[in-house]
């Protein structure tokens, strides 16, 4: 939504939730991403918002669960673990 915002929202063809997705999350998160120095984890950022979109977001929109090794806590740190 953050990106759909963004970008003045005039899809027509629909089927761009995921490139939207990517802006949102960036945009949201621009701080913390200006701060990565590592440049294996800016190569794993793509991965990680992908990995995010498909079994987070989609997973809530489309069935109301997360899906695999995502998980949905009370908001103490950690914020993002792997599994």
């Amino acid at each position: 939504m953050i990106g759909k915002y963004e970008e003045g929202y005039i899809d027509t063809n629909g089927r761009k939730s995921g490139s939207y997705f990517e802006k949102g999350f960036c945009s949201l998160f621009a701080e913390e991403l200006r701060l990565l120095k590592n440049d294996k984890a800016k190569q794993a950022l793509p991965i990680l918002i992908q990995k995010i979109y498909s079994d987070a977001r989609c997973g809530i929109y489309h069935t109301g669960l997360t899906k695999a090794n995502i998980y949905l806590t009370d908001g103490k740190a950690p914020v993002i673990k792997f599994y």
